[in-house]
This record gives structure tokens, sequence and C-alpha cells, in this order.
């Protein structure tokens, strides 16, 4: 709807009155939206599907990494993890609740720049 083609041609068939174009819903209707072809659209979609399951997998990696990184940061502190409360347990018995790692540290560690 952006493309100049599109912005004349729907100009065309705008009327106006008192100053103030007005398309009708039956001249919008009329408009033929060009399409890729079928093999195109195919493509398309098997290209995003593809980049859907990259995004899935980078997300699954990011949880994984998530988990070790505090994994040893519980194992540095002296620290034994509680998965079902989601919470580490010291040696004196007291809870603290194991920090998330920012995101920018993540992303380090995947780019092997951390």
């Amino acid at each position: 709807m952006n493309t100049d083609y599109f912005q004349t041609t729907i100009k065309l068939k705008a009327t106006r009155a008192i100053g103030q174009a007005n398309i009708n819903a039956r001249s919008l209707a009329e408009y033929e939206l060009p399409l890729p072809s079928l093999d195109m659209q195919k493509q398309i979609v098997a290209q995003i599907e593809q980049e859907q399951k990259r995004v899935q997998a980078t997300k699954e990696l990011v949880e994984i990494f998530e988990q070790k990184i505090n994994d040893k940061i519980a194992e540095v502190w002296g620290e034994e993890l509680h998965e079902e409360q989601g919470q580490n347990a010291s040696s004196n018995g007291t809870h603290k609740k194991v920090q998330p790692v920012q995101r920018a540290v993540i992303e380090q560690a995947e780019l092997g720049l951390g």
C-alpha cells in the first residue's frame, strides 16, 4: 500500500468532496493486489519456517547456557541448587535466590568473547 503504484492508482479512484478525498469500498475492493507466484510464496514460507527453527534453537541454547552459568555460580559460591524452588541453599541453611545472568554475558559467551 505504500508503493508509488498503489498510491497513484488508488488516488485515481478517489472522489473529492469539500477538499477531502474519499474512496468507496467498492473501488477499493476492485483493486487487485499483486501477489508473487505460488512457487515464490512456497519458497518464502520455507525460508520463514527455517528461520523460526533457528530462532527456537537459539532460545533453547540460551536457556541451557543460563542454567549452566547459574549452576557454576552456585558451585563457586558453595551453594546447593534446589531446582524445584528456584533457590540456592547455602551451608548454613539459608536460601538465596540465584541472580539471573544478564543477556550481554550470555551473548558474549556464545560469541566466544567472554
